[in-house]
Formats: C-alpha cells, structure tokens, sequence
C-alpha cells in the first residue's frame, strides 16, 4: 500500500511539474503580457524563459530523478557555447548574452521534461491548450496578419505547433477519443487556419511530415486518421499556395513577409535564399572551423560574406522600402555550427540526429498501450518541430516555441536513473544554479523589453524614443 501511495504522489507531482514546466511558454504568449507589443521578442523572451524556468526547475528537484540519454552531445554544443562566450572577444556582447540564454533556456527545459516524463499525459494536454493558447488571439484578433502576441505570424504557428501535432497524434491514435483528445484535434484544426490565412507554409509542411511518418508506422484505424490528419495538411498547404495574393512591390507587408515564411511564394524568403545564406555561413565558418564566429554572434558577423544575388533576391531586386538584415541562417540544425564551429555544431548535430531516430523509434513501435501511444504523441510533435528548425529558428529565436519542444525532447529521451544516478540528480541542481547567476542579465532583458513595449505602445519608433 505504501508503495502504491508513494508511485500515486510521485505521478501526481509530475503532472504538477508538467504545468509549471510550461509556464515559460504560456506567459510568452499571454496577451497583454511581457512581450505583448515588444518590437524584439526573442531578446525579452529568453531572459523570460530562462526566469520563469526557476519554479519548474526547483520542482523538478523533487520529482524521481531521470538522466538524458545522449546528454553528452548537447553537454558539449552547450559547453563550447559557454566558452566562446566567456572568451569576451565577441561584436555585439548583448546578442551573446541573450544566445547563452536560449541555450541555457533550452538546457532546462530538456532536464525537466526528462523528470515529467512519467506523466507524458499532462504534458500533453498542456501542449494542445498552449496551441490554441497562442492560435486563438492570432485568429479572433483584428491584425490583418495574424501575428498574434509575438508579432509575427511564423512564430506564433511555430510556438502552437508542438501541441498541435501532439494533439494529432493522439486523436489518430486513441481508439476512444476522450475530451482531451477532441481539444487536441481543435489545436490542429487551428494550426492549419491560421497557417492557411497568415500564411505560414512552412508548419504547415512540418504537419505534413510528421503526420505522413506516423501515418507510416501506425496500424489498422489509426493509420488512416493519421493519413487523414496528413492530408488536410496538405489541403492546407496547396489552399494557401492557390489564394496568396502577392503585395505591391515596397509596401510595408512586403517587407514584413520577406523575414516571415521559408515557403513565401516568390523570390523573397524563398528556398533559393535560405540556400544562398547557407552557403554564406559555411564561407563565415571557415575564418575558424573549429570555433566558430561565437556564441550570439551571426548576426554582426554575417555581413561580411553576404552573397549579392542573395541581396536582390531578399530585397526583390532592391524594390523594397528597406534592405533586408538576416538574423539568423533560418536553420538551427546549422547555427551552432556556424557560431560554435565543429566542436559545438557536430555534437549538436549528433543530438539532434539522436532524438529523431529515438523518435522515430516511438512512433514505429507504438501500440495500443496509453504509454506507448503518449509516447508516438511527444514523437509526432517532435519530429515536426525538427522539420521547422530546418527551415527557421525555433530553438535560438522563438522563445514560445523553444521550451515546449525540448519539454518534449526531454520526455522521449528521458531514461531512469538506476543507472548513472550521481549525473541524474546533479543536472538539475547545476541547471539551477546556472540559472540564478544568470537571472541578473535575464532580468534586463526582460526590463528592456517592457521598455520597448511601452515605447511601442506609445506610437514612437524605437529610433526616436
């Protein structure tokens, strides 16, 4: 009996840990909320990750320790990180500081989902509610473009598109839907609106992906739901392809649109951009192949080897108002190569490569057991996630998105902790510690944000505050 009280409090605190641990999600995508209004969400928002992780971290010391299988490799991406930063030779220092936050931000979300895992469930029912969570004000809002809280339509659908998928997964596989089911199937209803109406192609072939590998390993029934989840995705997508309409040439929207979706009809953020950025980056990494340019340093560094077809293509031929600036390779499986060299970029590779074969794993074992179905639910979700970080960035640059999808990384690859029991305890506690000497700086972040807010708020741009 004492047994069975002790497993039933230990679920019960794994789902309250499950809540907290997406907290950071949710007030990143609260309306009115901390980066409500804020020009540059991604600098805010990962100092207010990092800072509203504490209570789930704290927590997680508490629930059955858990190690994270090929923790290794990300250990060492995370470690080269920290040192081109402590290095102190960086362009811009903020844009540094504010990448050791993502990264640290990322790191506390994949222990804390490896400790949650044992309630996958509530995970996911606060997956498919954070979707709709950020969906539902980009929808019934009176922005033409649907941006929703984050001020842009591709990183609203990047951050609802864990839950969504997962929500999915679950309709597909569940063979008595219950009501949590149905909500999951509602989030990726709206995923695919909002995708159709913003548009942003590129979760939307994510879904496609994802929804076609499960409807691959899947059996009997639920083979054909998912086949069925997949082919809306693909209505969705050609729907959207056949009723955009392009924006004269230099209007603002125009502009807004070229940074906005990888699959952008036309040449402006189109494939054929995003392979010439790439392309530029290998040239950036071969000043120092091993290092990198450093942690947070892209941005500043990537001028330099700007290719200028790529120059008229972002700018459809110099026809925009404004030229364009390429904040990131629009590729997070490369950015830590660029910045971080080999010796940060291949382990990251490594792990990456690493959690979708692990997923992939989930999804062609699964069963009719509710485990094995939460668990092909968090691998569906995931391997969508993988696809979009190809084609932007939704680990480095979109806090709304990052800590669900390593939450969820954390619960594929969470494995128990009878075997390395000093490395599954310790992680946790340093994650924390590192957290709190880094809450000062996430702090200003955060502050700076509120500021720029109000300034926008106010109808005054930036430049002329």
């Amino acid at each position: 009996m004492n047994a069975l009280g002790a497993a039933t409090g230990g679920a019960k605190r794994a789902a309250l840990g499950a809540l907290l641990a997406l907290l950071p999600a949710f007030l990143c995508l609260l309306p009115g909320g901390p980066l409500s209004s804020d020009p540059f969400p991604a600098d805010s928002g990962a100092g207010l990750v990092v800072l509203a992780s504490l209570p789930a971290l704290a927590f997680a010391l508490f629930l059955p320790a858990a190690r994270v299988a090929w923790s290794p490799a990300f250990l060492a991406a995370l470690l080269v990180a920290a040192l081109n930063l402590a290095r102190g030779d960086s362009v811009d220092p903020a844009a540094a500081q504010r990448a050791w936050l993502a990264w640290l931000a990322l790191a506390c979300a994949l222990w804390i989902g490896a400790r949650i895992a044992p309630r996958k469930d509530a995970l996911l029912l606060g997956l498919a509610a954070l979707s709709l969570f950020a969906t539902a004000p980009a929808l019934l809002g009176r922005d033409s473009a649907f941006a929703g809280v984050l001020g842009n339509a591709a990183s609203t659908s990047e951050a609802a598109l864990c839950g969504a998928l997962a929500g999915a997964a679950l309709w597909a596989l569940r063979d008595r839907p219950g009501a949590s089911t149905w909500l999951g199937l509602v989030a990726y209803l709206a995923l695919l609106v909002h995708a159709l109406l913003a548009p942003v192609l590129s979760t939307a072939v994510a879904s496609l992906v994802a929804l076609s590998l499960l409807a691959l390993f899947a059996r009997g029934k639920a083979r054909w739901r998912a086949a069925l989840l997949a082919l809306a995705a693909l209505v969705a997508l050609a729907a959207a392809f056949a009723l955009r309409q392009g924006p004269a040439p230099g209007s603002e929207s125009t502009a807004r649109a070229a940074n906005q979706d990888v699959f952008a009809l036309g040449p402006a953020a189109g494939v054929p951009v995003r392979l010439q950025v790439a392309r530029a980056g290998f040239d950036l990494l071969a000043d120092d192949p091993w290092a990198g340019v450093g942690t947070g340093q892209w941005m500043a560094r990537f001028p330099a080897v700007r290719d200028l077809e790529e120059i008229e293509r972002s700018t459809q031929g110099r026809r925009l108002a404004e030229d364009t600036e390429v904040e990131h390779p629009h590729d997070d499986w490369l950015l830590p190569l660029f910045e971080g060299g080999c010796l940060g970029g291949l382990p990251w590779l490594a792990f990456l490569a690493a959690g979708a074969w692990c997923a992939l794993r989930g999804m062609r074992s699964v069963t009719t057991d509710a485990s094995s179905i939460d668990t092909a639910a968090c691998a569906t979700a995931f391997l969508a996630i993988a696809a979009e970080g190809a084609a932007r960035s939704p680990w480095f640059h979109n806090p709304g998105a990052a800590a669900p999808s390593f939450l969820v990384l954390g619960a594929l690859l969470s494995v128990p902790a009878a075997s390395r029991p000093l490395q599954a305890r310790a992680m946790p506690a340093l994650l924390l510690v590192l957290a709190l000497a880094a809450a000062p700086g996430a702090l200003g972040f955060v502050r700076q944000g509120a500021a720029l807010s109000g300034i926008a708020r106010a109808g005054v741009e930036p430049d002329e505050a």
